[in-house]
């Protein structure tokens, strides 16, 4: 279960990130990471960090793959919005605190994954992007799609 876990997530998270590479400024790379990140597509994945989320108090195994997995995304993330604040894209202090309060709210919309489709999350969607805005000390709509 838990090497099951590790590659899938691996997996997706690999293919979030070069989904965006070619993308010529930290700026465009965070906007497009984050459409991706809460895209109807990835609620399977979404929907597997539940169930993961959800057993990993009972297998202490899966706990550390879940934490080790968590902090891997959270160290991608941060070293993108460090990249920005390098250019001046972005403003942050902490660019590692910042990606864990973005991921928070990412994170959040897994439960939503979780009721299927008769709900309506798109308001939930635009707090990821307004969020994401607001830590990052970017324009309005600057990170919308």
């Amino acid at each position: 279960m838990v090497a099951a876990f590790r590659h899938a997530v691996t997996t997706e998270s690999d293919e979030c990130y070069a989904a965006v590479a070619d993308e010529p400024s930290p700026l465009r790379r965070l906007r497009k990471l984050l459409a991706i990140l809460i895209s109807e597509e990835r609620d399977g994945v979404s929907l597997l960090w539940l169930d993961a989320w959800s057993a990993f108090r009972h297998r202490p195994s899966l706990a550390g793959e879940v934490s080790r997995q968590m902090a891997v995304d959270q160290q991608r993330l941060g070293d993108l919005i460090g990249e920005g604040v390098e250019v001046g894209d972005f403003h942050s202090a902490d660019p590692p605190a910042a990606a864990s309060r973005i991921y928070a709210v990412i994170d959040g919309l897994a439960v939503l994954a979780a009721v299927g489709p008769e709900f309506d999350y798109s308001a939930v969607r635009e707090l990821v992007f307004t969020n994401a805005e607001r830590e990052l000390g970017v324009a309005e709509g600057a990170l919308h799609p």
